[in-house]
């Protein structure tokens, strides 16, 4: 089971209060900070690379040509248990939409919705020069820190999975979620930044800087 975050890092009812929050997503297309109360249960962090092979007669190995490198894919999964949420304060938390407070949804329900908003664009009317409107596509672009293990920046591919698990509530939602959901790096990296950064490379403090405007308000 995931673990929770070390909740002495946000006071919930000053959120002008805390140093930094360990686990959340940035998603661009929307401008919004989701905050992940739990830690992932499994976090897989792949990058490799392709050559193309040339046998050659009488040699016994092909050349080997290199061809490109990456990719990097980040595979997450999030078992969210709702029993486990009740020590989050969402009410105090500016994460928590209209939507949300009109439907009476808990934090996993709202989270559940930004998660799978983030496999999506985001359609803007912008005026052009003929004072006609275009449309404008937001891609969905998504930054993801958890802890200090993993910062990636990137695209997300594949599906947004979502897998209800029982037994069920007293409010009739099913008690454990499992969300799984796959990152693609945008920014090309080379063997230095890797071997000096690692798997917390591009993090970005502007990025940060931002989360902390975002919450002060």
């Amino acid at each position: 089971m995931a673990s929770p975050t070390n909740e002495s890092h946000f006071n919930y009812s000053n959120k002008s209060s805390f140093t930094l929050i360990e686990n959340y997503i940035y998603i661009y297309q929307l401008n919004k900070y989701v905050i992940i109360p739990v830690y992932p249960e499994s976090i897989t962090d792949s990058l490799g690379s392709t050559f193309s092979e040339e046998n050659i007669l009488s040699r016994t190995a092909p050349i080997q040509s290199y061809s490109s490198s990456g990719p990097r894919r980040v595979q997450f999964t999030l078992p969210l248990h709702r029993d486990m949420m009740n020590s989050f304060n969402w009410q105090n938390n500016s994460f928590i939409d209209e939507i949300g407070t009109e439907l009476n949804e808990d934090y996993i329900d709202t989270l559940i919705r930004y998660l799978q908003a983030m496999a999506l664009p985001s359609f803007k009317a912008v005026e052009a020069a003929s004072s006609k409107y275009n449309r404008m596509v937001n891609p969905p672009i998504i930054s993801c820190r958890f802890g200090n293990t993993i910062f990636i920046k990137g695209i997300v591919s594949g599906d947004v999975g979502v897998t209800y698990e029982g037994p069920i509530d007293a409010n009739g939602k099913y008690v454990q979620v499992n969300i799984i959901f796959n990152v693609v790096e945008l920014e090309p990296q080379d063997a230095e930044s890797i071997a000096k950064n690692g798997s917390f490379r591009s993090g970005e403090v502007a990025l940060t800087a931002g989360l902390h405007k975002s919450m002060e308000r």
